[in-house]
């Protein structure tokens, strides 16, 4: 890791991952491998769909708006200022409930999810993700897609 500081300003670097506009802020070429970090910005009603990923660990810091988030077996609604971790391994997901926009800052260690943003903005640009082209970016970046039986 290098012994430089990072400064990075909102809009640097943006993606757009399934409906949620992704800045990444840290990418792990800039901490060693050991960390990425982002801003997501979630209309209402919106995110992912449940997943887990055994390759790295998130945390979650909610910024402004509402959250419901689904962890395990576990759902909770969280508002500004709340800190939330995923170890890896662990079904999870977000969602916008409130009626605005909403955000907040994610951490995954070690570093190398901004990997998945990047290729998933790539894809999108090309028009909307199928389910198939979706569940392949998620394989090819350590993510299972738990859908209910």
């Amino acid at each position: 890791m290098s012994n430089q500081p990072y400064f990075s300003t909102p809009g640097a670097r943006p993606k757009s991952v399934l409906g949620v506009d992704v800045d990444v802020y840290l990418d792990s070429s800039m901490t060693g491998g050991q960390y990425a970090t982002y801003r997501c910005t979630v209309p209402p009603n919106v995110g992912p769909p449940p997943h887990r990923h055994d390759g790295f660990d998130e945390a979650f810091y909610v910024l402004d708006g509402e959250f419901e988030i689904l962890f395990g077996e576990e759902t909770r609604t969280v508002g500004p200022g709340t800190y939330f971790f995923v170890p890896r391994g662990l079904v999870h997901t977000f969602r916008n409930v409130g009626e605005t926009t909403a955000s907040f800052l994610g951490t995954a260690s070690p570093g190398g999810h901004e990997a998945f943003f990047v290729e998933t903005d790539a894809l999108g640009a090309e028009g909307p993700l199928s389910m198939e082209a979706a569940i392949g970016v998620c394989e090819r970046h350590g993510i299972e897609l738990v859908f209910p039986s």
